[in-house]
């Protein structure tokens, strides 16, 4: 009601990445009226539930990665001043950022052009969420430093008892002692001594994911289009045949092939 009364001609409004587990997939199960409501698989998500103990959770993981954690742990022991450093609360602010995006640049990401820091719209844009996530007292900052420099640092936000880690980085000068993961560990550690954390969410489906044994979801996107001639014929129905190419084995390389036409409209 509150989105026809902004933007009564809107095209479509698009939520993405809902977990299985979100309210809104099963609220949206009948559709909404007046509008036509598809709902799009998008791959999984990875998350650790915190239960029992960080022993026992750490006692799970491989014999070679608990290894390599140990090596990291002894490698980064060497370097001088080494703090890990975690923000909440009133301590996260927006003037994090700066120092994460920093961080993120300084390896595989700057060089590519794919970090943040690169793309002025994605800086304002990540800007506008952590402003949000600040003022809500949900965001969170956990950064890696040695003598003051951040080596590796975690965007993130505390959402009930929900640790959504949102995006990492690393300083890749740095990656002989694995900074990523030595901080990672600690912020599972963390979550395990609070007593207010029972998910660690990553969000995405990453490889590295498979080190800390983590569990998976499916995610889906939900396309809700107003029953005008425009949006429906040019969106929803649009969808639903990408969908059912997709269903289709003998068609998935159609879909594939037309799967960029959706990704134009989602941005």
């Amino acid at each position: 009601s509150a989105l026809d009364r902004v933007e009564p001609l809107r095209y479509c409004l698009g939520l993405i990445r809902l977990p299985d587990t979100s309210p809104t997939l099963s609220v949206l199960e009948n559709g909404v009226a007046g509008t036509s409501v598809v709902k799009e698989y998008d791959g999984m998500g990875s998350y650790i539930r915190v239960e029992g103990s960080f022993d026992e959770y750490r006692s799970a993981l491989s014999s070679n990665f608990k290894n390599n954690l140990r090596k990291a742990k002894n490698k980064i022991s060497r370097l001088p001043d080494v703090k890990t450093v975690f923000l909440s609360g009133a301590e996260a602010t927006a003037k994090g950022l700066q120092l994460f995006l920093e961080v993120e640049a300084s390896g595989w990401k700057g060089q590519g052009g794919s970090a943040i820091l690169m793309s002025s719209s994605l800086s304002a844009f990540y800007g506008k969420i952590v402003e949000r996530l600040a003022e809500l007292g949900w965001l969170e900052w956990h950064f890696l430093q040695t003598q003051g420099k951040v080596i590796a640092g975690q965007f993130a936000a505390k959402m009930g008892s929900t640790l959504i880690v949102m995006k990492i980085g690393y300083d890749e000068s740095y990656g002989w002692c694995s900074p990523g993961n030595y901080l990672f560990e600690h912020t599972v550690e963390r979550a395990f001594a609070s007593g207010d954390t029972d998910e660690i969410d990553c969000l995405t489906d990453m490889p590295w994911h498979r080190n800390w044994k983590m569990k998976q979801r499916d995610y889906h996107n939900l396309w809700i289009y107003p029953r005008r001639p425009i949006p429906l014929i040019f969106g929803a129905f649009g969808r639903r045949i990408k969908n059912a190419l997709r269903k289709t084995p003998g068609l998935r390389p159609l879909y594939h092939g037309l799967r960029g036409s959706a990704k134009g409209e989602r941005s």
